[in-house]
């Protein structure tokens, strides 16, 4: 059975909630985009809250005065959360750096009477395979939080998945060689290196984000001192996790930039060139995983929510009833068999499904975006 962690997520956004919300706001309870109700504990305003209550211990949690008047900050960043960014920072420079190339390397005639020798299958080729690597990517991540969430963890599920990626990048970088384009044994080393890469990409896609959460503990807010000026503050985890991923983001910012070297190095090198150092810096990614594993904190699997979310749809779609994966709704319409979750569950994944209205914006999105790595290539290239 999945574990359901929903409300430690709840709770932070509740606190968010409290601390946007003006003072003389009435409202009781707060609520998510998608109009679904999250539980908080009733405040009154500051004059209805007993002033003379005593002060929290050091490193205990506030009581509901301190956390109307007391300043919040982030906790000490963990340095932990750093090596696990270097290896997202990595794996990005490495994934931007070779697809940003895709598209001339299929394009061009492997003469070279168009440019730098590649497959030769023409701007059609070129922009449907390209267009399909990026698709199998954001498909691939499922199957990693599966393999993930329910049989291995997070840590050993990404590096299962950085050695099926280094075995692409491998494949990508040979057959990319100037000997094995004349040979014509590029375009099928080149097929089968999406496909290992995009299995790659997509586990580590699915852990690496939630393995930087797992790296800070702390779930709940506590009073401290500054040692500087002696002002009580509150340490709130909903301000570290912001601060963690604002750091994580902008390493895979950083890892774009891989894009300033490799189109130089497809001019005047070679594609091999490129491939070669981005499995290069690749291979830092996989040392740094191998290398500090005993500095990471490592949570052992606890269940898929994917799967349980599709059994309790097909159980939806063969009752014509969205409440018919509730366990209320069983017992009272005689289904004996027991569903390892429960009714707030099956709210919470209703819910999603309204969320997922705004799904229908994206094929436009995507149909603009995909040209900046496909057709725009081409099309500089003509100039």
């Amino acid at each position: 059975m999945a574990q359901i962690h929903e409300g430690d997520a709840a709770e932070l956004h509740a606190r968010m909630h409290d601390e946007a919300a003006p003072a003389n706001d009435d409202h009781k309870r707060s609520f998510d985009m998608t109009g679904g109700s999250l539980p908080v504990a009733e405040k009154g305003d500051l004059q209805d809250v007993d002033i003379q209550v005593g002060e929290t211990e050091e490193g205990e949690e506030p009581n509901e005065y301190e956390k109307k008047t007391l300043r919040r900050i982030g906790d000490k960043f963990p340095k932990k959360a750093y090596l696990v960014a270097l290896v997202e920072l990595c794996e990005r420079f490495t994934y931007y750096g070779c697809q940003g190339l895709f598209q001339n390397y299929i394009n061009n005639k492997p003469d070279g009477t168009d440019g730098t020798p590649g497959l030769g299958l023409g701007h059609a080729g070129a922009t449907g395979l390209n267009v399909f690597f990026q698709f199998f990517c954001y498909i691939t991540p499922i199957l990693g939080a599966i393999v993930a969430d329910q049989y291995i963890g997070r840590y050993k599920a990404i590096l299962l998945f950085a050695g099926i990626y280094w075995v692409g990048l491998i494949i990508l970088w040979t057959t990319a060689l100037p000997m094995a384009i004349q040979d014509g044994s590029s375009l099928g080393g080149y097929i089968a290196a999406i496909i290992i890469i995009g299995f790659g990409t997509g586990g580590i896609k699915s852990n690496i984000a939630p393995l930087i959460v797992d790296q800070y503990d702390r779930r709940v807010m506590a009073v401290t001192t500054l040692k500087e000026t002696g002002e009580r503050v509150i340490l709130d985890p909903a301000i570290t996790f912001q601060r963690i991923y604002m750091m994580f983001y902008a390493c895979i910012n950083i890892g774009c930039l891989s894009l300033l070297a490799t189109p130089f190095m497809e001019k005047y090198c070679g594609f091999w060139t490129a491939f070669l150092m981005c499995w290069l810096m690749f291979c830092v990614a996989v040392g740094v995983l191998i290398f500090c594993k005993n500095r990471y904190v490592v949570r052992p699997p606890q269940g898929s929510v994917i799967t349980d979310s599709f059994k309790a749809l097909g159980l939806m779609i063969a009752s014509f009833n969205t409440d018919a994966p509730k366990p209320s709704w069983r017992s009272a319409n005689g289904k004996t068999k027991i569903v390892p979750w429960n009714d707030h569950f099956i709210d919470e994944l209703k819910r999603a499904l309204r969320a997922c209205k705004v799904f229908c914006f994206y094929p436009i999105f995507w149909v603009c975006y995909g040209q900046f790595s496909s057709n725009f290539v081409s099309q500089a290239a003509q100039m």
